[in-house]
């Protein structure tokens, strides 16, 4: 029979890495328009709710570290010594997400004398003991000692890049080299430098990994260096007690004074007068906006509405609206079957003569709305790329798009100085507007033939990286999703042709004229997404979008590397990290 799942959710790991995700993006991290930080309440709630979804635990407990000394501390001075100061603007960002948790009911827990670790192993036993499936969300490996097959407890590992992986033991000894009942010896050899824990000088990873294979546990091997030999011999006997005490301060307690009833712990909803306020005063709006779906994965009833609005049922697919995306702040990356989806059928004018690109360029000059570019090459590689076609689209008929054909085997082309010539003054006008789909590949092929892009007030596919990194952000994944548009692959065009160029140029007319409809069609959707959440937008606006160019005129150019800045770059970030790894 299959166990209810409990969470337990490592506070301060989430909450610095939530901060630090954004503390080096615009003005030092996410705020309000009145400058409180918000950069632990977005990013905390976010990755909670995307696990509460996923993991659809039946009851959840949270820990949090104190400011106050812990029993490690009174016993070694130095632990945890030397990690940067805690940044002014943490404090409150925490406090404000401690006051919407406890709005939520999602109870969290500190016990004094004792870490947030502490306070984890122990609910991870209670809760194992009371018949659940306990699956921790942490970004620290220290937790990898409380895994346990038998108890079925896991670890949900946030790495670097924010991504959940679910360690189980097998997952543990891929990454680690060791199992998980091994974690603590392992630290006890060759130390932790985030917690300052000393382990045996001169013991590294990789040495404590062989020891722990050959001798299995630190009893072992200390018990076996009177029959070793060399440099590790000695290395052992002089840290014996190092060993001993970071064994101790490595391990966490599995039975810490805490009292506590787990059926406190079970989802029960909330009160939407006590939350909504809070998220009011953070500027909040997409989880406001949200505020029935996040009922609903707490546990809580909603309650039934006034208004005339119908329900979601009742409505077709062409009726649905962004109210029915999920609070991710990206639709749906499952993709409609393909009885719901409709094949792009569009009515594009090639541009073949010079008389239609004269028509074509006075027509661009005389729009007042923004116009979606797209450039068609023999290879994704910009510096060995050939120019074969250009696409532009300005509107949502199906006759507003256009094809120009410049390189091609086969049909009638144009020049392409002549195409440069004509184009120039509009792509290298930023007062027309353009919205590309992956403009650092355009604008790189562009400059390949003369012209420098300007005016891209919009990329769709940093916009959906923006609203939700580890969504698909190819054209076609975007178009299924939120148009529900099917659109030929490059695959299916291309075929066993060397390149698009050998394609015909009406296919390829309508294969280039589908990407830009799309990405028309698009930009109002993504755009809406964003400033639903003024934090990402601000991010988009101030951060991804103006860092395309830059790492376009990067990839042209080249860049040169200041070895001595690294160096000291280095050591920063190594302090940051440190920090990140609580």
């Amino acid at each position: 029979m299959t166990k209810p799942t409990f969470l337990l959710v490592d506070g301060h790991s989430l909450a610095f890495r939530s901060y630090y995700a954004f503390a080096y993006r615009g003005d030092g991290g996410l705020r309000t328009s009145t400058g409180i930080p918000t950069s632990i309440c977005f990013g905390f709630l976010k990755s909670l709710l995307e696990i509460l979804d996923r993991e659809q635990p039946t009851a959840v407990a949270i820990a949090f570290d104190l400011a106050t000394p812990t029993f490690r501390h009174e016993i070694d001075s130095t632990y945890k010594a030397g990690r940067p100061e805690t940044p002014e603007d943490f404090i409150p960002d925490l406090e404000n997400l401690q006051q919407i948790l406890a709005a939520m009911n999602l109870p969290a827990f500190t016990l004094p004398g004792f870490e947030a670790d502490d306070v984890i192993g122990t609910l991870s036993q209670r809760a194992s003991y009371e018949g659940y499936a306990v699956k921790i969300l942490s970004g620290d490996r220290d937790m990898f000692q409380l895994v346990d097959a038998e108890k079925q407890i896991s670890v949900m590992y946030l790495n670097r890049a924010d991504k959940i992986n679910e360690y189980h033991a097998a997952e543990v000894q891929e990454k680690m080299g060791i199992l998980p009942s091994q974690i603590v010896d392992f630290k006890a050899l060759c130390g932790d430098s985030s917690d300052n824990i000393p382990g045996v000088r001169g013991i590294g990873e990789k040495t404590a990994v062989k020891l722990l294979a050959e001798y299995g546990d630190l009893a072992n091997v200390l018990a076996a260096v009177p029959t070793m030999k060399g440099a590790i011999k000695k290395k052992l006997e002089e840290g014996i007690e190092a060993a001993k005490h970071s064994q101790f301060m490595a391990r966490i307690d599995l039975e810490v004074p805490l009292a506590v009833n787990l059926e406190e712990c079970k989802l029960t909803g909330f009160d939407n007068e006590h939350l909504i306020p809070l998220l009011q005063n953070l500027e909040f709006k997409a989880f406001i906006n949200k505020i029935d779906d996040i009922q609903t994965k707490l546990g809580g009833i909603v309650a039934p509405k006034l208004a005339s609005k119908p329900e979601r049922s009742d409505r077709s697919e062409e009726e649905a609206s962004e109210d029915d995306l999920w609070f991710d702040f990206a639709a749906s990356t499952t993709q409609a079957t393909p009885s719901h989806l409709k094949l792009l059928q569009l009515d594009v004018t090639v541009i073949d003569t010079p008389e239609k690109l004269d028509w074509l360029q006075q027509k661009l000059r005389a729009l007042d709305t923004i116009v979606t570019w797209d450039t068609e090459t023999t290879s994704l590689n910009p510096h060995d790329a050939e120019l074969v076609g250009i696409g532009c689209g300005w509107g949502e008929h199906i006759s507003d798009v256009a094809y120009i054909p410049v390189g091609h085997t086969t049909g009638q082309n144009l020049d392409l100085q002549l195409v440069v010539d004509t184009l120039k003054p509009i792509l290298e006008n930023a007062k027309y507007q353009k919205v590309l789909q992956n403009a650092k590949y355009d604008r790189l092929i562009f400059k390949s033939v003369g012209i420098e892009l300007a005016g891209v007030i919009f990329d769709t596919m940093i916009a959906s990286y923006t609203i939700d990194p580890e969504a698909s952000h190819g054209l076609s994944d975007l178009s299924r999703s939120l148009l529900g548009l099917e659109t030929t692959s490059y695959k299916e065009l291309v075929g066993k042709r060397k390149s698009i160029a050998e394609v015909s140029i009406s296919e390829v007319a309508n294969y280039c004229g589908a990407d830009v409809y799309t990405t028309y069609c698009l930009y109002p959707i993504l755009k809406s997404q964003l400033e639903e959440v003024p934090e990402l937008l601000n991010l988009f606006n101030q951060i991804e979008l103006p860092l395309e160019s830059v790492l376009a005129a990067m990839e042209w150019d080249g860049i040169r590397i200041d070895k001595a800045y690294l160096a000291e770059l280095s050591v920063e970030l190594e302090k940051d990290l440190a920090a990140i790894a609580i």
